[in-house]
């Protein structure tokens, strides 16, 4: 567990802040001490509360942090990756989207009983990039507008029911209870 940080470490405007990175809506700063020697680093929100300070033993548990960004960077290259090939090879680039969506759901069965950095790699972060549910969303909206009925029908049921079987299939290689 990493420990609380003092609440005057985010909002300090004073210049000894050495350096900072953000991370989603936090940021890291390391500050240095009246003397020029670097301090632990503290994850601050953005609303410049300190989320935790950071101890050189705590580093790995940063690092676990960085795991999901970098899955879910990976699971969208691969869903544009999907998603082009369907487009040029079969024209219908909503076949890629539909197979990104199952295989995202298959990943995320088979690493949902895994450890915690496995798990924000593989779940969070690769599944969560690699599925398109908002996409699926929106589709749906326009292909009832359309009223194009098989469409919609192929992508609430079809699509959703592999996604389901696919969860089911992972977890149960995974060997987690299904």
């Amino acid at each position: 567990m990493i420990p609380p940080a003092a609440p005057s470490a985010c909002t300090s405007k004073k210049p000894n802040l050495h350096a900072g990175a953000l991370i989603g809506r936090s940021r890291v700063v390391l500050f240095r001490d009246s003397e020029g020697v670097a301090r632990a680093p503290i994850v601050c929100s953005d609303a410049a509360m300190p989320l935790s300070a950071l101890e050189p033993n705590h580093l790995p548990e940063l690092a676990g942090l960085l795991l999901a960004p970098l899955g879910t960077a990976i699971g969208a290259v691969a869903r544009d990756w999907l998603t082009h090939a369907a487009r040029t090879r079969v024209g219908r680039a909503d076949l890629g989207l539909a197979t990104a969506q199952v295989a995202a759901c298959f990943v995320a069965g088979l690493c949902a009983g895994a450890g915690a950095m496995t798990a924000a790699l593989c779940v969070a972060g690769f599944a969560g990039g690699l599925s398109t549910w908002s996409t699926l969303a929106v589709d749906s909206v326009g292909w009832w507008r359309a009223q194009r009925w098989g469409l919609l029908a192929f992508h609430l049921v079809a699509v959703l029911g592999l996604s389901y079987a696919a969860f089911l299939g992972g977890r149960a290689l995974g060997g987690g209870a299904v």
